[in-house]
């Protein structure tokens, strides 16, 4: 996974957690300090966050978030 803030290229790399496949749970996440699950930003400094995911097939997806768009109620 790849993301951009505020129109920046999403070239910067989110490591993921890969998956435990000899579990019941296979995308369960049990490494959280060496895998982040979310990023941490100033209040009010990201407008926009751009992603591209990469598949295990070579196939991809991208996506595009902004702010008011997703804001959580406070």
């Amino acid at each position: 996974m790849r993301y951009g803030l505020n129109g920046a290229p999403p070239d910067t790399a989110l490591p993921l957690e890969p998956c435990h496949d000899d579990t019941a749970s296979p995308n369960i996440m049990v490494g959280i300090e060496n895998y982040p699950s979310h990023l941490t930003a100033p209040g009010g400094r990201i407008e926009r966050v751009e992603i591209d995911l990469l598949f295990d097939d070579g196939t991809t997806d991208a996506a595009v978030y902004a702010r008011q768009s997703v804001l959580m109620p406070g």
